[in-house]
């Protein structure tokens, strides 16, 4: 997984966190110790009216820390860019100021004043011919300081930042059957994620911003029709992918728990050419230390924490 802000350990699991507009929300996840074995969803929490702050972040720490267990951050959107570039062929120690050189003219501030992770679009087995691209996040220098600062005056070890892109690709990755390309779109209040997963690696991320999604809003006929909007950038998503990537299938588009009730999945479902069918988490977690999560809308509110926390898988 990207984001090597931080060195990275051999643990039993990650306690993750992320702020949000309903506060500082965290889970902790362990690692499966035997073939077949779900991760075990340790514990959830929220701190409500809280951004990353040593206070909040002890306060999570009393509800969700375990031992051996580290600390990952998932970052808000408005904190970091994802930009797709092609990767330079370099040696991997030359990687990043390679990709600081290229990515210059793409951001608005000076690139040593960014911190910068990426991760290969793997294509160079299947396309060997095509040059191959790269995804490369930025977040300003300050934002990493503020958050790492935060974590050391909470005495709580760090050790990784994540973003909600790679969160969902991690939960799609343990949705996918052997060799399926699948789609995962998440819809909330904050946002519209889709992501196109294929053998545990992102190929695609579409994020859409849709100001007409808001947890207080009824089933309304404007909301569908952001709905048929969402859905028509879903299928030409899907047309991207085969088009770019023509050894990937996706087979399925799935829909992430909701934060209430509303027409997405069967909206979706009439505009794409593949079956769409929401799912439930416990699919993939146990939640028996947690029962709470049974709760789709619960389920909702942790999905980027509990993504986040499953770096383990690729490790």
């Amino acid at each position: 997984m990207f984001s090597r802000w931080f060195q990275k350990k051999k643990i039993l699991g990650w306690s993750a966190v992320k702020s949000g507009r309903n506060g500082l929300t965290g889970a902790t996840v362990l690692a499966p110790t035997t073939a077949g074995e779900k991760p075990l969803v340790l514990a959830c929490a929220t701190v409500s009216d809280s951004g990353v702050e040593p206070t909040s972040l002890g306060a999570m720490a009393q509800q969700i820390a375990a031992d051996q267990t580290s600390w990952v951050l998932c970052l808000d959107r408005s904190e970091y860019r994802t930009l797709v570039v092609p990767e330079p062929p370099v040696q991997p120690a030359e990687m990043e100021q390679s990709l600081r050189w290229a990515l210059a003219p793409m951001i608005e501030r000076p690139v040593d004043e960014v911190a910068m992770a990426s991760m290969t679009i793997p294509t160079a087995e299947a396309i060997p011919n095509r040059p191959q691209q790269c995804y490369v996040i930025v977040s300003p220098h300050e934002t990493i300081a503020r958050h790492s600062t935060a974590f050391a005056q909470a005495r709580l070890p760090l050790a990784a930042i994540d973003i909600p892109d790679t969160a969902q690709r991690n939960i799609a990755a343990l949705l996918a059957k052997p060799d399926e390309g699948i789609g995962l779109l998440r819809v909330a209040s904050q946002g519209v994620l889709f992501t196109v997963t294929y053998r545990g690696e992102l190929y695609l991320d579409r994020y859409f911003e849709d100001s007409l999604l808001d947890d207080s809003m009824p089933d309304t006929e404007g909301e569908n029709r952001a709905f048929e909007r969402i859905a028509l950038q879903v299928q030409r998503s899907l047309d991207f992918i085969s088009r770019s990537f023509p050894f990937i299938s996706v087979d399925r588009v799935l829909i992430a728990p909701l934060q209430r009730p509303m027409a997405i999945g069967e909206i979706v479902a009439q505009n794409v050419s593949v079956p769409v069918r929401r799912i439930d988490l416990a699919e993939v977690f146990d939640f028996s230390r947690t029962p709470e999560l049974a709760d789709e809308a619960t389920q909702s509110r942790y999905f980027l924490v509990l993504g986040a926390a499953l770096r383990f898988n690729n490790e």
